[in-house]
């Protein structure tokens, strides 16, 4: 008895570690790129500037996308995530949905922040459709120890901007690919 009281302690206390992995070629470097965590918003892994959360979504975006209005000039109404611990020469596919509203163009682009700071934009899609778009952008670029790639995603400044004007962003991926 005191044995098998033993090994169901010792089963249930592994079964609580949790191992840390590598991310694999193919597996989203965006851990939160639906804006959701059990089924509530979440900007878990985001730093942002004037977002919300909206309900209007692409098709399996879940329940929510990620609402960015533009802010007051010179400031930037954007949200972005870092990925570190990278290394080597690779290829690297992010996919992003926008949606722009009041003809208020959305953007996604793909940083390279190295250890000096110096920021290298490594590719840059937007809209201005109010429809859903995936958008795309493919690069291949060399990791240093301490460099960051930073997916941001922007509805840039105004001056004047009206209450209708924002971009929606869902559905982000950011893969290693062959």
């Amino acid at each position: 008895m005191k044995y098998t009281f033993s090994i169901l302690i010792l089963f249930a206390a592994l079964a609580g570690c949790k191992k840390e992995e590598t991310p694999q070629p193919g597996d989203n470097l965006v851990i939160n790129g639906s804006f959701e965590d059990n089924g509530s918003f979440s900007l878990d892994g985001w730093t942002d500037n004037n977002t919300a959360s909206n309900t209007d979504v692409p098709s399996g975006g879940g329940n929510f996308s990620l609402k960015i209005t533009p802010a007051s000039s010179p400031a930037e109404g954007y949200a972005d995530y870092e990925i570190t611990d990278i290394t080597g020469t690779k290829n690297f596919k992010l996919t992003c949905y926008i949606k722009a509203s009041g003809d208020w163009p959305g953007s996604v682009t793909l940083r390279k922040i190295d250890t000096d700071g110096n920021t290298t934009v490594l590719g840059s899609e937007a809209t201005s459709e109010n429809a859903w778009t995936s958008k795309s952008i493919e690069i291949t670029t060399t990791m240093a120890t301490g460099d960051k790639l930073v997916v941001h995603l922007s509805a840039g400044s105004t001056e004047a901007g009206a209450p209708d004007q924002y971009a929606l962003f869902d559905l982000v991926e950011l893969k290693e690919v062959d």
